[in-house]
């Protein structure tokens, strides 16, 4: 991005007018720049504003309550991202079990037995909610 696109969305950095990676690509080329010369401290603030909101908004957004995690989530309710070992129930096992949720290429999705190729249907259990495994003992 050449500098004077990044100063002019950095001077914009609140309006929707732009995505938020050319806002961040904005400030970081901004913030490298020898000079800020012709930024007034008030456009700096509102840069950092976003950029606050914006950090405050991901993180939020990527962090799992801890009331959250102990919540079983129906699948009619919400998938799970892909790839990711999760806790499974089952509406015909009361055993729940470690598996995976994969997207195949005609987008449709199958729940897969830990980390192989093995379906649950083919076994004919059906997966009825699903939770993020917790994490991992560290130990004191």
């Amino acid at each position: 991005m050449n500098i004077g696109k990044a100063c002019a969305i950095f001077e914009q950095i609140q309006k929707e007018k732009y995505s938020d990676n050319e806002k961040l690509w904005a400030i970081k080329d901004v913030l490298g720049m020898p000079t800020h010369n012709g930024i007034t401290k008030n456009t700096i603030l509102n840069a950092f504003k976003w950029f606050f909101d914006y950090a405050i908004e991901e993180s939020q957004e990527k962090s799992t309550k801890p009331e959250e995690q102990t919540r079983w989530i129906p699948v009619d309710e919400k998938l799970p991202d892909p790839d990711e070992l999760i806790l499974l129930s089952f509406e015909n096992f009361t055993v729940p079990m470690i598996g995976r949720y994969t997207v195949d290429d005609d987008d449709s999705g199958t729940f897969r037995v830990g980390d192989t190729d093995e379906s649950f249907v083919e076994n004919d259990l059906y997966v009825n909610a699903w939770m993020p495994l917790p994490e991992p003992w560290k130990g004191e």
